[in-house]
């Protein structure tokens, strides 16, 4: 069951409890669907796409920064997620995009299939444009390897984005500058 609401309704929402709780599922995208893939941030390459549906519609793309195995069959990826959709029901008016950084983690058995595999995606502030500018918050998903869907939850914030600017100082000014501090998050630790 999709959940409609408006932006209004999520400020009004995050007004009352300060953040706005957002789940749904995420699917691989079918033919068509989630092909404007955005340009690929300095330093990474197309990971993965995604098309979410539930509390957020649109599409999840994903580009690896760094990537490590390890002999037991771990895996871990960091780097750069960008959601290009909107807050209501897939085809309405409403539309923005954010970006965040995220850690991947999984286990793969010895055929290289997927065990388990989760990851978090903190929402970068700053990057909110159209109906979630000002907008940050945190995913996580968690694989669900049997059915290939992967479960979000999460939450939302609204912030004054004249506060992220005054935080994150002047790589906000240009693209380019929201790019390496992406970057640079994502390949810390």
């Amino acid at each position: 069951m999709k959940r409609k609401f408006s932006i209004e309704a999520l400020e009004s929402r995050r007004l009352m409890t300060g953040a706005t709780q957002l789940s749904g599922v995420a699917t691989l995208p079918g033919d068509g669907q989630c092909t404007d893939v955005p340009e690929a941030p300095d330093g990474t390459e197309l990971a993965f796409v995604l098309k979410m549906e539930g509390d957020l519609n649109g599409c999840f793309y994903s580009f690896a920064a760094t990537a490590e195995s390890s002999p037991s069959g771990t895996y871990r990826e960091r780097g750069i997620d960008i959601y290009v959709g909107s807050g209501e029901e897939e085809g309405d008016e409403d539309f923005g995009t954010f970006a965040m950084t995220y850690l991947f983690t999984a286990k793969f058995d010895e055929d290289g299939s997927e065990i388990w595999g989760r990851c978090q995606h903190p929402i970068t502030a700053g990057t909110g444009t159209g109906d979630f500018e000002g907008v940050t918050g945190r995913f996580d998903f968690r694989d669900d390897v049997v059915d290939v869907t992967f479960p979000y939850k999460g939450h939302l914030r609204t912030v004054n984005p004249n506060a992220a600017d005054a935080v994150l100082g002047d790589s906000l000014e240009e693209s380019d500058g929201i790019q390496d501090a992406l970057l640079e998050v994502a390949t810390e630790n």
